[in-house]
């Protein structure tokens, strides 16, 4: 099916194709909206808009500086999905499911109500993944950094198992932020929250100048951290778990609440700051506090 250019228009459209090109086209219904395409949908600088419900079941799809919109809820089954500078916009709930998501270059994902990314690998460096409600991202790898952005006025939950939020990268919740997986590099990031802000990691993290921040409590699990010139700070509880090391050197461990820290060994060296307004517990092995190191409570 070729509409390149074209305008199709329908109180409601149910279609099936084995390729779709929608090249700088128009597909719109008043009421809601199928489209199943066996093979490639095409909708660089076109628009597919429905008032009602949109159903979009694709192997691959192109949606380059184009528009996939429903004005209530939007359900997406696409294998690979490349979307620069696109946007894909729900008024209600959005659900993406697929192989590849690549929405950088300001490509833009968002819903009104809860937005759920079921990919197994996601680019968004420098793209936006937003919801006035809740947001849950699954999958195997996601990249953020490059000024990427998740923003949840919810809830914000990633069960990923390799997380690189580098380079001015934000996962941000005005709710709760949880986050489990196996390595988060979050190297001149932030994950930012109001509510509890949970981080459990089977592997490393790497808060290299990065800024982990919440307004409640906040624990950290995993096998490594390194916060060298990091901050990570809570107003309420920080729980530091780690199995194996944790590096400090020039970094901010700091709580208005209770410091629990556990770790293997600890290198609070080179202005490395520790500090809780409350009880303040340290369990560690190898403790290096030299060159200025400061651990206060």
């Amino acid at each position: 099916l070729s509409n390149v250019k074209g305008t199709i228009s329908a109180a409601a459209l149910n279609t099936r194709s084995d390729s779709l090109d929608n090249t700088e086209g128009l597909i719109s219904s008043r009421a809601g909206l199928d489209l199943t395409v066996n093979t490639a949908l095409t909708n660089v600088k076109g628009t597919l808009i429905g008032d009602g419900d949109v159903t979009l079941s694709a192997a691959t799809a192109d949606n380059g500086l184009g528009q996939i919109a429903s004005k209530q809820n939007l359900n997406a089954q696409i294998g690979s999905l490349r979307q620069l500078g696109g946007q894909m916009l729900a008024q209600g709930t959005l659900t993406l499911r697929g192989d590849a998501l690549d929405n950088r270059q300001n490509g833009f994902i968002g819903a009104t109500q809860a937005l759920d990314i079921n990919v197994t690998d996601i680019d968004n460096r420098g793209g936006e993944l937003s919801s006035q409600d809740v947001i849950t991202l699954t999958g195997q790898q996601l990249n953020n950094s490059d000024s990427g952005q998740v923003l949840a006025q919810k809830a914000l939950t990633l069960n990923v198992a390799q997380v690189t939020n580098r380079g001015n990268g934000l996962l941000s919740s005005k709710g709760g932020l949880t986050l489990v997986g196996s390595t988060l590099d979050n190297t001149g990031g932030a994950l930012s929250a109001l509510k509890a802000l949970g981080i459990d990691l089977s592997a490393a993290f790497d808060n290299t100048q990065g800024l982990i921040s919440n307004e409640d409590v906040l624990t950290v699990k995993t096998s490594s951290l390194t916060n060298t010139a990091g901050s990570i700070s809570s107003a309420g509880k920080l729980t530091l778990d780690s199995t194996g090391a944790i590096s400090n050197q020039g970094g901010k461990l700091l709580t208005d609440g209770a410091l629990d820290l556990k770790s293997a060994s600890l290198d609070n060296s080179q202005k490395g700051n520790i500090s809780g307004k409350g009880l303040l517990t340290l369990k560690t092995g190898n403790f290096d506090n030299s060159h200025n190191g400061r651990v206060s409570s």
